[in-house]
């Protein structure tokens, strides 16, 4: 996947927009909901999210598909993740 710091915007290795990575409440309490570590809530809002450590484009996108309001976590040292500051489009 593509992070686009500037932006807050994370697109598939191929370009394609996925979501705008903007929480507006800045800093999410998280809380661990599976022993895998890749659904979790926040303890703010109660959503659930996604950490996509390690994650593909489509897994990424076929969890968010079954959300009513998907958030996501994104690691920026992802080895599966590209951050640029710039945009791509």
């Amino acid at each position: 996947m593509i992070y686009d710091f500037q932006l807050k915007k994370l697109y598939s290795n191929d370009g394609i927009f996925i979501k705008d990575v903007i929480c507006p409440l800045k800093d999410p309490k998280i809380v661990k909901i599976d022993d895998n570590n890749t659904e979790v809530n926040c303890a703010q809002c109660t959503r659930n999210l996604l950490v996509t450590t390690c994650l593909s484009d489509s897994q990424v996108i076929d969890w968010m598909s079954k959300q009513e309001h998907p958030c996501l976590a994104i690691d920026l040292n992802d080895q599966n993740l590209t951050v640029i500051n710039n945009p791509i489009y």
